[in-house]
């Protein structure tokens, strides 16, 4: 999603970007760009309205820093602090994906060295593999229907509606995660629904779309970062409960 401004080097910022910024004193801060709603202040209403207060909420482009949901603001001179920004990290592309034709390759935006892994639930049609049916198998992609597992030393029927993509980051206990897992963070804080943001962990499934992976629930969506400390709790095919509210 174009968010039509544009860094100090004429980069057009994106949701999902990742900017920094260096101020006058020479701090570093370096922004997560969202789209989202966030609860701001309590107004006043006009004299005899009722309910004497209301809530205000905004719905745009936020510049995420540290827990903050910052708006773009401009110095004593008029100038945006976004043109003294720079774009360090673009949403990123996936290298490779698994559709009906098969694997597609498509360039990254940016440098990830990762392993170009899937994982599917298998498909019991072989009596010395009928301990496996329903389970997951991780290997690489022979075709939409098979998944050759060098751990397991085969090729595996798989579910394809089940493929997940491994992402080329592990969480917090080193287990890789990928597309569909359902994971926990801190970093963006818990929205009640009702445009507040209060400490804690929330819980996003890991989509791919748009040629990216993305944190995804019911109320926010946001880049999926390698900087950003994860744990997974389950995932979409055995756990959807978890994402429930």
């Amino acid at each position: 999603m174009n968010t039509g401004l544009f860094d100090k080097n004429g980069n057009p910022i994106h949701v999902g970007s990742r900017t920094r910024l260096v101020l006058d004193d020479g701090e570093v801060r370096e922004f997560d760009v969202c789209f989202k709603t966030v609860h701001r202040t309590t107004v006043k209403t006009f004299e005899g309205f009722e309910p004497e207060t209301t809530d205000v909420a905004i719905t745009g482009i936020f510049f995420c820093w540290e827990g903050n949901d910052l708006l773009p603001c401009v110095d004593e001179k008029g100038a945006s602090d976004v043109s003294k920004m720079e774009v360090i990290e673009e949403p990123g592309k996936g290298m490779w994906l698994a559709g009906d034709d098969g694997l597609q390759p498509c360039k990254w935006r940016r440098k990830m060295n990762r392993e170009l892994l899937f994982r599917a639930k298998h498909i019991h049609i072989s009596p010395k593999n009928e301990h496996l049916d329903g389970e997951w198998i991780e290997g690489y992609l022979s075709d939409k229907n098979y998944i050759n597992s060098p751990e397991l030393e085969g090729e595996f029927l798989i579910d394809k509606s089940s493929v997940c993509q491994y992402t080329g980051l592990n969480d917090m206990n080193g287990r890789k995660i990928f597309e569909g897992d359902i994971v926990k963070t801190s970093q963006y804080g818990v929205d009640d629904g009702n445009g507040h943001n209060y400490a804690g962990f929330d819980k996003f499934s890991i989509e791919f779309f748009n040629g990216s992976f993305w944190l995804k629930n019911n109320l926010r969506i946001f880049s999926f970062r390698s900087h950003v400390r994860y744990e997974i709790i389950g995932n979409i095919f055995d756990n959807p409960e978890l994402l429930e509210r």
